[in-house]
């Protein structure tokens, strides 16, 4: 991967993390486990977040895992993803970089619950 993209990749998503509202021990979901998501994953791991990495499909189940990812719902397709995370605590951010509409659309719904 090229350096320029890895930097531009790292700085959205770490950004978006340190510029949140949660602290070290406050649950962190990370919806979209490629692309940005896979960086989202390590950084909030490594910030001290409980992180939870949201997916499509159980086959990302261990790379989620490999990131870093404490909690993961890797199914965001069957699964509720707004009732899993309640289960889990309160998320007190969730940094969305899935690109799909309905992918974000759990998001959303979580959002609402609270």
């Amino acid at each position: 991967m090229p350096r320029r993209s890895l930097l531009c990749a790292g700085i959205t998503t770490f950004n978006a993390l340190r510029k949140s509202d949660a602290r070290a021990g406050d649950v962190v979901a990370v919806l979209g486990v490629g692309g940005l998501g896979h960086l989202g994953v390590q950084f909030a791991r490594q910030i001290g977040f409980v992180t939870v990495a949201i997916a499509r499909g159980q086959d990302k189940t261990p790379l989620a895992k490999q990131l870093g990812a404490h909690h993961s719902i890797l199914d965001s397709e069957t699964e509720n993803v707004a009732q899993a995370l309640q289960k889990l605590d309160t998320a007190r951010v969730i940094l969305a970089t899935a690109t799909s509409g309905k992918a974000m659309s759990a998001a959303e719904a979580y959002d609402r619950m609270m």
